[in-house]
């Protein structure tokens, strides 16, 4: 009994935690229109409506964007530049 006691509770302490991970997105923007890099593009990690990180995309368009998310929570990686269209990728 004292086996089943302790299996039980060691199955909800895990379903019961929050899964957090170091989260790792690298990339390049390139305008299409342009045949070119998209230089200072700001990249957010975002969750719960609340930036976990951002950077900006380099002379060259490549950016490493890095944070620590939950992964049992939907989050996004927003891309944004005055004058464009805001674009983002949803994970869930």
């Amino acid at each position: 009994m004292k086996y089943f006691i302790l299996f039980l509770t060691l199955i909800w302490s895990i379903s019961g935690s929050s899964q957090e991970l170091p989260f790792l997105f690298k990339g390049e923007v390139f305008n299409s229109d342009e045949n070119l890099p998209e230089k200072v593009v700001s990249v957010s990690l975002e969750q719960n409506n609340q930036v976990v990180s951002n950077v900006q995309t380099l002379s060259n368009g490549k950016y490493t964007l890095r944070g620590i998310v939950d992964l049992s929570m939907p989050f996004q990686v927003k891309f944004v530049k005055s004058g464009f269209v805001q674009k983002f990728v949803q994970f869930d």
